[in-house]
Protein backbone atom coordinates (compact mmCIF):
# COMPACT_ATOMS: atom_id res chain seq x y z
CA UNK A 1 0.00 0.00 0.00
CA UNK A 2 1.41 3.38 -1.03
CA UNK A 3 1.77 6.37 1.30
CA UNK A 4 -0.94 8.16 -0.72
CA UNK A 5 -3.34 5.24 -0.27
CA UNK A 6 -2.71 5.15 3.51
CA UNK A 7 -3.28 8.89 3.82
CA UNK A 8 -6.53 8.67 1.88
CA UNK A 9 -7.84 5.87 4.10
CA UNK A 10 -7.34 8.14 7.12
CA UNK A 11 -9.36 11.06 5.78
CA UNK A 12 -13.08 11.46 5.19
CA UNK A 13 -14.04 10.80 1.54
CA UNK A 14 -15.58 14.28 1.25
CA UNK A 15 -12.15 15.80 1.96
CA UNK A 16 -10.27 13.57 -0.47
CA UNK A 17 -12.79 14.14 -3.23
CA UNK A 18 -12.09 17.87 -3.05
CA UNK A 19 -8.32 17.91 -2.46
CA UNK A 20 -6.71 14.58 -3.39
CA UNK A 21 -4.33 14.56 -6.34
CA UNK A 22 -4.08 18.32 -6.71
CA UNK A 23 -0.90 20.36 -6.48
CA UNK A 24 -0.36 22.39 -3.30
CA UNK A 25 0.78 25.32 -5.45
CA UNK A 26 -0.67 25.64 -8.94
CA UNK A 27 0.85 27.98 -11.53
CA UNK A 28 0.11 31.66 -10.87
CA UNK A 29 -1.35 30.75 -7.46
CA UNK A 30 -4.52 29.40 -9.08
CA UNK A 31 -6.90 27.72 -6.61
CA UNK A 32 -8.29 25.46 -9.33
CA UNK A 33 -6.21 23.19 -11.55
CA UNK A 34 -5.51 25.09 -14.79
CA UNK A 35 -6.48 23.80 -18.23
CA UNK A 36 -3.17 23.33 -20.04
CA UNK A 37 -4.50 23.73 -23.57
CA UNK A 38 -1.56 22.78 -25.77
CA UNK A 39 -0.62 20.09 -28.24
CA UNK A 40 3.15 20.31 -27.80
CA UNK A 41 5.50 20.78 -24.85
CA UNK A 42 8.87 22.27 -25.75
CA UNK A 43 12.36 21.44 -24.51
CA UNK A 44 15.04 24.03 -23.80
CA UNK A 45 17.74 22.00 -25.57
CA UNK A 46 18.44 18.53 -26.94
CA UNK A 47 20.05 17.43 -23.68
CA UNK A 48 16.76 18.01 -21.87
CA UNK A 49 14.96 16.03 -24.58
CA UNK A 50 17.45 13.19 -24.20
CA UNK A 51 16.96 13.15 -20.41
CA UNK A 52 13.19 12.99 -20.93
CA UNK A 53 13.46 9.90 -23.13
CA UNK A 54 15.82 8.19 -20.69
CA UNK A 55 13.65 8.86 -17.67
CA UNK A 56 10.51 7.76 -19.49
CA UNK A 57 12.15 4.49 -20.55
CA UNK A 58 13.56 3.80 -17.08
CA UNK A 59 10.21 4.36 -15.37
CA UNK A 60 8.32 2.35 -17.99
CA UNK A 61 10.74 -0.56 -17.63
CA UNK A 62 10.09 -0.50 -13.88
CA UNK A 63 6.33 -0.33 -14.43
CA UNK A 64 6.06 3.01 -12.64
CA UNK A 65 3.75 5.96 -13.21
CA UNK A 66 4.67 8.52 -14.48
CA UNK A 67 7.47 10.68 -15.88
CA UNK A 68 7.56 14.23 -14.53
CA UNK A 69 7.04 16.19 -17.72
CA UNK A 70 5.27 15.95 -21.07
CA UNK A 71 6.14 15.92 -24.76
CA UNK A 72 2.95 15.61 -26.84
CA UNK A 73 -0.71 15.98 -25.92
CA UNK A 74 -1.72 12.47 -26.91
CA UNK A 75 0.83 11.02 -24.44
CA UNK A 76 -0.26 13.11 -21.46
CA UNK A 77 -1.14 16.54 -20.15
CA UNK A 78 -0.80 18.24 -16.72
CA UNK A 79 -4.57 18.71 -16.39
CA UNK A 80 -5.15 15.07 -17.26
CA UNK A 81 -2.46 14.01 -14.79
CA UNK A 82 -4.16 15.90 -11.96
CA UNK A 83 -7.48 14.22 -12.75
CA UNK A 84 -5.75 10.84 -12.76
CA UNK A 85 -4.04 11.47 -9.42
CA UNK A 86 -7.40 12.42 -7.92
CA UNK A 87 -9.09 9.33 -9.36
CA UNK A 88 -6.34 7.04 -8.04
CA UNK A 89 -6.53 8.63 -4.59
CA UNK A 90 -10.30 8.43 -4.14
CA UNK A 91 -10.47 4.88 -5.53
CA UNK A 92 -7.48 3.75 -3.45
CA UNK A 93 -5.32 2.67 -6.40
CA UNK A 94 -1.69 3.19 -7.27
CA UNK A 95 -2.42 4.87 -10.60
CA UNK A 96 -5.24 5.83 -12.95
CA UNK A 97 -5.73 6.34 -16.67
CA UNK A 98 -8.32 8.82 -17.93
CA UNK A 99 -9.78 7.94 -21.33
CA UNK A 100 -12.10 9.47 -23.91
CA UNK A 101 -15.13 7.39 -22.83
CA UNK A 102 -16.18 4.56 -20.57
CA UNK A 103 -16.04 2.15 -23.49
CA UNK A 104 -12.52 3.36 -24.28
CA UNK A 105 -11.53 2.43 -20.71
CA UNK A 106 -13.01 -1.05 -21.15
CA UNK A 107 -11.38 -1.67 -24.53
CA UNK A 108 -8.00 -0.32 -23.34
CA UNK A 109 -8.03 -2.72 -20.40
CA UNK A 110 -9.17 -5.81 -22.29
CA UNK A 111 -6.92 -5.24 -25.31
CA UNK A 112 -3.91 -4.83 -23.04
CA UNK A 113 -4.60 -7.88 -20.89
CA UNK A 114 -5.79 -10.36 -23.53
CA UNK A 115 -3.94 -11.95 -26.42
CA UNK A 116 -5.03 -14.13 -29.33
CA UNK A 117 -6.50 -17.38 -28.08
CA UNK A 118 -7.16 -16.16 -24.54
CA UNK A 119 -10.44 -16.60 -22.71
CA UNK A 120 -12.37 -14.42 -20.26
CA UNK A 121 -15.30 -14.95 -17.96
CA UNK A 122 -17.96 -12.24 -17.76
CA UNK A 123 -20.07 -12.26 -14.62
CA UNK A 124 -23.68 -11.17 -14.76
CA UNK A 125 -25.36 -9.15 -17.48
CA UNK A 126 -22.80 -6.68 -18.90
CA UNK A 127 -23.45 -3.37 -20.62
CA UNK A 128 -24.67 -4.13 -24.14
CA UNK A 129 -21.71 -2.54 -25.96
CA UNK A 130 -19.21 -4.44 -23.81
CA UNK A 131 -20.87 -7.66 -24.88
CA UNK A 132 -20.78 -6.44 -28.49
CA UNK A 133 -17.07 -5.63 -28.24
CA UNK A 134 -16.28 -9.04 -26.80
CA UNK A 135 -18.49 -11.10 -29.11
CA UNK A 136 -18.01 -9.16 -32.36
CA UNK A 137 -14.47 -7.82 -32.13
CA UNK A 138 -12.35 -9.79 -29.65
CA UNK A 139 -13.62 -12.97 -31.27
CA UNK A 140 -11.75 -11.95 -34.45
CA UNK A 141 -8.53 -12.70 -32.58
CA UNK A 142 -9.84 -15.96 -31.20
CA UNK A 143 -10.57 -14.44 -27.80
CA UNK A 144 -13.71 -16.05 -26.42
CA UNK A 145 -15.92 -15.35 -23.44
CA UNK A 146 -18.26 -17.33 -21.24
CA UNK A 147 -21.07 -15.55 -19.40
CA UNK A 148 -22.04 -16.76 -15.95
CA UNK A 149 -24.74 -15.65 -13.49
CA UNK A 150 -23.68 -13.23 -10.79
CA UNK A 151 -22.51 -14.83 -7.51
CA UNK A 152 -22.82 -18.31 -9.00
CA UNK A 153 -19.37 -19.60 -8.09
CA UNK A 154 -20.08 -23.12 -9.29
CA UNK A 155 -20.80 -21.71 -12.75
CA UNK A 156 -17.63 -19.60 -12.55
CA UNK A 157 -15.61 -22.68 -11.68
CA UNK A 158 -17.09 -24.56 -14.60
CA UNK A 159 -16.43 -21.65 -16.98
CA UNK A 160 -12.72 -21.25 -16.18
CA UNK A 161 -10.40 -22.84 -18.73
CA UNK A 162 -6.61 -23.28 -18.88
CA UNK A 163 -6.43 -20.21 -21.16
CA UNK A 164 -8.69 -17.99 -19.01
CA UNK A 165 -6.94 -14.71 -18.15
CA UNK A 166 -9.61 -12.27 -16.98
CA UNK A 167 -12.82 -12.20 -14.98
CA UNK A 168 -14.93 -9.11 -15.71
CA UNK A 169 -17.91 -7.97 -13.64
CA UNK A 170 -20.14 -4.93 -13.17
CA UNK A 171 -21.55 -3.92 -9.81
CA UNK A 172 -24.29 -2.90 -9.50
CA UNK A 173 -25.39 -4.20 -12.89
CA UNK A 174 -27.60 -2.43 -15.42
CA UNK A 175 -30.61 -2.48 -15.27
CA UNK A 176 -31.26 -5.09 -12.54
CA UNK A 177 -28.77 -3.57 -10.05
CA UNK A 178 -27.34 -6.93 -9.01
CA UNK A 179 -24.36 -6.69 -6.63
CA UNK A 180 -21.39 -9.05 -6.81
CA UNK A 181 -19.71 -10.46 -3.71
CA UNK A 182 -16.37 -8.74 -4.26
CA UNK A 183 -14.29 -10.43 -1.57
CA UNK A 184 -15.39 -13.93 -2.57
CA UNK A 185 -14.93 -13.17 -6.28
CA UNK A 186 -11.48 -11.65 -5.73
CA UNK A 187 -10.38 -14.67 -3.71
CA UNK A 188 -11.68 -16.99 -6.45
CA UNK A 189 -9.61 -15.10 -9.04
CA UNK A 190 -6.47 -14.91 -6.92
CA UNK A 191 -6.49 -18.66 -6.24
CA UNK A 192 -6.54 -19.28 -10.01
CA UNK A 193 -4.16 -16.52 -11.11
CA UNK A 194 -6.89 -14.54 -12.91
CA UNK A 195 -7.11 -10.77 -13.24
CA UNK A 196 -10.32 -9.45 -11.71
CA UNK A 197 -11.78 -6.31 -13.33
CA UNK A 198 -14.78 -4.53 -11.84
CA UNK A 199 -16.84 -1.88 -13.62
CA UNK A 200 -18.06 0.15 -10.65
CA UNK A 201 -19.73 2.98 -12.56
CA UNK A 202 -23.11 2.65 -10.80
CA UNK A 203 -21.50 2.50 -7.36
CA UNK A 204 -18.81 5.22 -7.66
CA UNK A 205 -15.78 5.22 -5.33
CA UNK A 206 -17.88 7.16 -2.84
CA UNK A 207 -20.16 4.17 -2.28
CA UNK A 208 -17.75 1.32 -3.00
CA UNK A 209 -14.01 0.77 -3.54
CA UNK A 210 -13.54 -2.66 -5.17
CA UNK A 211 -9.74 -2.54 -4.86
CA UNK A 212 -10.12 -2.80 -1.09
CA UNK A 213 -11.85 -6.16 -1.60
CA UNK A 214 -9.10 -7.53 -3.84
CA UNK A 215 -10.06 -6.44 -7.36
CA UNK A 216 -7.08 -5.80 -9.65
CA UNK A 217 -8.61 -3.03 -11.76
CA UNK A 218 -11.63 -0.77 -11.48
CA UNK A 219 -13.31 0.81 -14.49
CA UNK A 220 -15.66 3.79 -14.55
CA UNK A 221 -17.67 5.60 -17.12
CA UNK A 222 -16.74 9.02 -15.73
CA UNK A 223 -19.54 10.32 -17.93
CA UNK A 224 -21.96 9.27 -15.22
CA UNK A 225 -21.82 10.05 -11.48
CA UNK A 226 -18.17 11.10 -11.42
CA UNK A 227 -18.69 14.09 -13.71
CA UNK A 228 -22.31 14.20 -12.72
CA UNK A 229 -23.74 16.97 -14.89
CA UNK A 230 -24.73 15.19 -18.13
CA UNK A 231 -22.16 17.26 -20.04
CA UNK A 232 -18.96 15.15 -20.16
CA UNK A 233 -17.95 11.91 -21.87
CA UNK A 234 -14.94 10.24 -20.25
CA UNK A 235 -13.73 6.96 -18.78
CA UNK A 236 -11.20 5.76 -16.25
CA UNK A 237 -9.18 2.68 -15.30
CA UNK A 238 -7.67 2.54 -11.81
CA UNK A 239 -5.40 -0.06 -10.23
CA UNK A 240 -1.79 -1.17 -10.00
CA UNK A 241 0.76 1.03 -11.74
CA UNK A 242 2.22 -1.86 -13.77
CA UNK A 243 -1.14 -2.32 -15.51
CA UNK A 244 -1.79 1.39 -16.02
CA UNK A 245 1.65 1.99 -17.58
CA UNK A 246 0.99 -0.59 -20.27
CA UNK A 247 -2.55 0.62 -20.90
CA UNK A 248 -1.34 4.19 -21.26
CA UNK A 249 1.13 3.13 -23.94
CA UNK A 250 -1.59 1.15 -25.74
CA UNK A 251 -3.99 4.10 -25.58
CA UNK A 252 -1.36 6.42 -27.05
CA UNK A 253 -1.28 4.14 -30.09
CA UNK A 254 -5.04 3.56 -30.33
CA UNK A 255 -5.81 7.25 -29.82
CA UNK A 256 -8.45 7.08 -27.08
CA UNK A 257 -6.84 9.88 -25.09
CA UNK A 258 -8.76 12.72 -23.50
CA UNK A 259 -8.73 16.46 -24.11
CA UNK A 260 -7.42 18.70 -21.28
CA UNK A 261 -10.70 20.63 -21.19
CA UNK A 262 -12.61 17.39 -20.54
CA UNK A 263 -10.09 16.37 -17.88
CA UNK A 264 -10.76 19.72 -16.18
CA UNK A 265 -14.52 19.09 -16.21
CA UNK A 266 -13.95 15.65 -14.68
CA UNK A 267 -11.96 17.27 -11.85
CA UNK A 268 -14.69 19.84 -11.37
CA UNK A 269 -17.40 17.19 -11.26
CA UNK A 270 -15.46 14.97 -8.85
CA UNK A 271 -15.22 17.75 -6.27
CA UNK A 272 -18.98 17.64 -5.66
CA UNK A 273 -19.42 13.90 -6.10
CA UNK A 274 -19.70 13.20 -2.38
CA UNK A 275 -22.42 15.80 -1.88
CA UNK A 276 -24.31 14.62 -4.95
CA UNK A 277 -24.03 10.95 -4.02
CA UNK A 278 -25.45 11.63 -0.56
CA UNK A 279 -28.54 13.11 -2.25
CA UNK A 280 -28.69 10.36 -4.90
CA UNK A 281 -28.43 7.67 -2.21
CA UNK A 282 -31.04 9.23 0.04
CA UNK A 283 -33.64 10.04 -2.61
CA UNK A 284 -33.25 6.72 -4.42
CA UNK A 285 -33.85 4.84 -1.20
CA UNK A 286 -37.04 6.80 -0.61
CA UNK A 287 -38.19 6.26 -4.19
CA UNK A 288 -37.50 2.52 -4.01
CA UNK A 289 -39.47 2.19 -0.76
CA UNK A 290 -42.35 4.19 -2.24
CA UNK A 291 -42.47 2.05 -5.37
CA UNK A 292 -42.15 -1.18 -3.38
CA UNK A 293 -45.39 -0.35 -1.56
CA UNK A 294 -47.31 0.95 -4.60
CA UNK A 295 -50.15 -1.26 -5.81
CA UNK A 296 -49.51 -0.54 -9.50
CA UNK A 297 -45.83 -1.48 -9.38
CA UNK A 298 -45.07 -5.10 -10.18
CA UNK A 299 -41.42 -5.24 -9.08
CA UNK A 300 -38.63 -2.95 -7.85
CA UNK A 301 -34.91 -3.54 -8.39
CA UNK A 302 -32.80 -1.68 -5.83
CA UNK A 303 -30.09 -3.19 -3.61
CA UNK A 304 -31.15 -1.07 -0.65
CA UNK A 305 -34.42 -2.99 -0.34
CA UNK A 306 -34.43 -6.16 1.82
CA UNK A 307 -36.35 -7.86 -1.00
CA UNK A 308 -33.39 -7.49 -3.38
CA UNK A 309 -31.48 -10.79 -3.85
CA UNK A 310 -28.12 -9.13 -3.08
CA UNK A 311 -29.28 -6.84 -0.28
CA UNK A 312 -27.04 -8.38 2.40
CA UNK A 313 -23.98 -8.21 0.13
CA UNK A 314 -24.72 -4.60 -0.79
CA UNK A 315 -25.30 -3.66 2.85
CA UNK A 316 -21.93 -5.14 3.82
CA UNK A 317 -19.96 -3.58 0.94
CA UNK A 318 -21.56 -0.25 0.10
CA UNK A 319 -21.79 3.14 1.82
CA UNK A 320 -24.98 3.87 -0.11
CA UNK A 321 -26.98 2.07 -2.78
CA UNK A 322 -26.64 4.51 -5.67
CA UNK A 323 -28.79 6.78 -7.76
CA UNK A 324 -30.66 4.38 -10.07
CA UNK A 325 -33.93 2.59 -9.35
CA UNK A 326 -35.45 0.13 -11.82
CA UNK A 327 -39.07 -0.90 -11.54
CA UNK A 328 -41.78 -2.71 -13.47
CA UNK A 329 -45.39 -2.08 -14.32
CA UNK A 330 -47.54 -4.65 -16.08
CA UNK A 331 -47.16 -3.78 -19.77
CA UNK A 332 -45.16 -1.76 -22.27
CA UNK A 333 -48.16 0.50 -22.79
CA UNK A 334 -48.33 1.22 -19.06
CA UNK A 335 -44.57 1.88 -18.90
CA UNK A 336 -44.86 4.39 -21.74
CA UNK A 337 -47.76 6.14 -20.01
CA UNK A 338 -45.81 6.46 -16.76
CA UNK A 339 -42.69 7.78 -18.45
CA UNK A 340 -44.65 10.21 -20.63
CA UNK A 341 -46.56 11.51 -17.61
CA UNK A 342 -43.45 12.34 -15.58
CA UNK A 343 -42.68 16.06 -15.55
CA UNK A 344 -39.32 16.23 -13.73
CA UNK A 345 -37.13 13.59 -15.41
CA UNK A 346 -36.23 13.88 -19.07
CA UNK A 347 -36.53 10.84 -21.33
CA UNK A 348 -32.89 10.01 -22.02
CA UNK A 349 -30.65 6.95 -21.98
CA UNK A 350 -27.79 8.02 -19.72
CA UNK A 351 -27.64 8.27 -15.94
CA UNK A 352 -25.76 9.73 -13.00
CA UNK A 353 -26.35 13.44 -13.55
CA UNK A 354 -27.88 16.17 -11.44
CA UNK A 355 -30.97 16.06 -13.66
CA UNK A 356 -33.23 13.04 -13.30
CA UNK A 357 -33.51 10.88 -16.42
CA UNK A 358 -35.99 8.11 -17.16
CA UNK A 359 -36.45 5.50 -19.88
CA UNK A 360 -38.53 2.50 -20.84
CA UNK A 361 -35.86 -0.20 -20.80
CA UNK A 362 -37.43 -2.20 -23.62
CA UNK A 363 -37.27 0.97 -25.78
CA UNK A 364 -33.63 1.78 -25.08
CA UNK A 365 -31.36 1.61 -28.11
CA UNK A 366 -29.74 -1.66 -27.07
CA UNK A 367 -33.08 -3.38 -26.48
CA UNK A 368 -35.31 -1.73 -29.08
CA UNK A 369 -33.01 -1.81 -32.10
CA UNK A 370 -30.75 -4.76 -31.45
CA UNK A 371 -32.89 -7.31 -29.62
CA UNK A 372 -35.93 -9.32 -30.51
CA UNK A 373 -38.68 -9.68 -27.87
CA UNK A 374 -37.34 -13.18 -27.22
CA UNK A 375 -33.81 -11.85 -26.62
CA UNK A 376 -35.19 -9.24 -24.25
CA UNK A 377 -36.94 -11.96 -22.32
CA UNK A 378 -33.71 -14.00 -22.20
CA UNK A 379 -31.95 -11.01 -20.62
CA UNK A 380 -34.87 -10.51 -18.20
CA UNK A 381 -35.97 -7.19 -19.71
CA UNK A 382 -39.75 -7.20 -19.31
CA UNK A 383 -41.84 -4.96 -21.53
CA UNK A 384 -42.99 -2.94 -18.53
CA UNK A 385 -39.52 -2.21 -17.10
CA UNK A 386 -38.55 1.42 -16.36
CA UNK A 387 -35.09 2.68 -15.38
CA UNK A 388 -35.09 5.85 -13.31
CA UNK A 389 -31.80 7.72 -12.82
CA UNK A 390 -32.61 9.97 -9.89
CA UNK A 391 -31.05 13.41 -9.83
CA UNK A 392 -30.60 15.92 -7.03
CA UNK A 393 -34.01 17.59 -7.30
CA UNK A 394 -36.15 17.87 -4.18
CA UNK A 395 -37.13 14.35 -3.02
CA UNK A 396 -40.72 15.37 -2.24
CA UNK A 397 -41.17 16.75 -5.75
CA UNK A 398 -39.83 13.54 -7.28
CA UNK A 399 -42.15 11.39 -5.17
CA UNK A 400 -45.16 13.57 -6.02
CA UNK A 401 -44.28 13.35 -9.70
CA UNK A 402 -44.08 9.56 -9.51
CA UNK A 403 -47.40 9.40 -7.69
CA UNK A 404 -49.25 11.38 -10.33
CA UNK A 405 -47.59 9.45 -13.16
CA UNK A 406 -48.61 6.09 -11.71
CA UNK A 407 -52.18 7.35 -11.40
CA UNK A 408 -52.28 7.47 -15.22
CA UNK A 409 -52.36 3.65 -15.44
Amino acid sequence: MTKQMKECMMRNPHTDIVHAGEEIRNPYGSVTTPIVQTVNFYFHDTTELEEYYKEKKDLTDLGKERYPRFKYGRTGNPTQQTAEKKLAAIEGGEAALLTSSGMSAVTAALLDLLSAGDHLVIVGDPYFHIKEFVDRYLSRWGIRADYVPINDFAAMEQAVRPNTKVVFAETPTNPHLRVIDLAKSAAFCKERGLIFIVDSTFATPYNLRPLEYGADLVIHSATKFMSGHNDVIAGAVIGRAEHIVRMRESLEIMGGTIQPTIAYWVIRGLKTMGLRMDRHNETSMRVAEFLHKHSKVKAVYFPGLPSHPDHEIAKAQMRGFGGVVTFEVETLEQARKVVDAMSIPKIASSLGGVESLISVTAMSAMAYYFMTPEQRRERAIPEGMIRFSIGIEDPEDILADLEQALEQI
